[in-house]
């Protein structure tokens, strides 16, 4: 039986991202086998991959024999299967209290609009006094905010500041990069830190490597998540 471990993958799909978080974190040694959502239609809906998955979604994990679909599911699966770093907390009561926030999260349990979602003309400073402008003067504003990078939280923050949106306590922002820029300002920006040197490194590698069968390599560099004073506990 091939005991590789293969993950079923779109690099722009979040349910995916949060899979290979994981099995970073557990030090799992995996392949990743892309799958192209967008590309001629989208080779999700391919014969192969549907009878991987019927549901036709990423990300799928094969485990020797074993198939398991959903990325909840499959962090699960490899957090009672396999040892290393914990995913989830140590208690019955708090992987309870986690796994409560998990549903809250699934696609049936946060009700979502479009108008939630702005983009800026570009990712800088600028662009995130506009976007704060055009959602903070909502009548129901947002309670947190996830930019694209930490100039765009810059900007937010610096707004809700002026129009006297207490951050965190009315609003909670993160972004994303962990530059410079993330602990310029006020209050540090929660963040998510990527390892530039290791990417770099990588991305001359993949250049000074031939192609297997005409198909690059994927190289997954893992992330990390910065907590700091931008963010607090919801209400």
């Amino acid at each position: 039986m091939d005991s590789t471990i293969r993950l079923y993958s779109y690099w722009r799909s979040s349910a995916s991202y949060r899979v290979r978080i994981a099995l970073n974190l557990k030090q799992l040694k995996h392949e990743v086998v892309p799958v192209n959502l967008v590309k001629e239609g989208g080779e999700h809906h391919l014969a192969d991959f549907h009878q991987l998955n019927p549901q036709e979604r990423v990300p799928v994990l094969i485990d020797g024999g074993r198939v398991i679909r959903q990325s909840l599911a499959i962090i699960e699966y490899l957090e009672e299967v396999y040892d290393g770093n914990h995913l989830l907390p140590g208690t019955a009561r708090e992987r309870a209290r986690a796994r409560r926030r998990f549903d809250a999260a699934r696609p049936g349990g946060v009700q979502r609009h479009r108008r939630q979602l702005r983009i800026g003309k570009q990712a800088h400073e600028a662009a995130g006094l506009d976007i704060g402008a055009a959602i903070l003067s909502q009548r129901q504003r947002p309670s947190a905010v996830y930019a694209f990078n930490d100039e765009m939280a810059a900007g937010l923050i610096n707004y809700a500041w002026a129009h006297g949106i207490h951050v965190p306590r009315d609003l909670s922002v993160a972004g994303f990069d962990d530059g410079e820029m993330a602990r310029a300002v006020w209050p540090p920006i929660t963040t998510v830190h990527q390892p530039l040197d290791e990417m770099v490194r990588a991305a001359v590698a993949l250049l000074a490597e031939p192609a297997a069968h005409g198909k690059p390599r994927e190289v997954v560099c893992p992330v990390q998540l910065v907590v700091r004073e931008s963010t607090a506990a919801a209400q």
